[in-house]
């Protein structure tokens, strides 16, 4: 019983850090609200923001442009997205890297 309450409880965590940080991607070759040719390779750019009830949790939409993979949108639920954030660009670029060589699957 006590295994069984301490495997939950490690679920229960992992569920609630796994959503501070889901993001549902989109590749696309372009994205009708956001022009391209207007941002820097590497750029953030915020689309949408949507305040929550919770303090310093936040919906924002973005678009990650990158020329091999041309906007990328991201749904991202949990803290504040920083565009200049110098982590987020780096993780995002490896996204794009993956998706356009197809390794993410291993």
């Amino acid at each position: 019983m006590l295994a069984k309450s301490f495997i939950l409880a490690a679920v229960s965590a992992a569920a609630i850090l796994v959503s501070d940080s889901v993001e549902g991607r989109t590749l696309t070759e372009s994205f009708k609200d956001v022009d391209v040719s207007r941002f820097s390779n590497g750029s953030i750019v915020i689309i949408n923001k949507e305040e929550s009830a919770t303090p310093d949790y936040v919906h924002t939409q973005y678009a990650f442009i990158d020329q091999k993979c041309g906007a990328v949108i991201v749904d991202h639920y949990g803290s504040p997205v920083d565009p200049n954030d110098r982590e987020l660009k780096q993780f995002e670029q490896r996204m794009c890297t993956e998706s356009a060589m197809n390794t993410g699957d291993g």
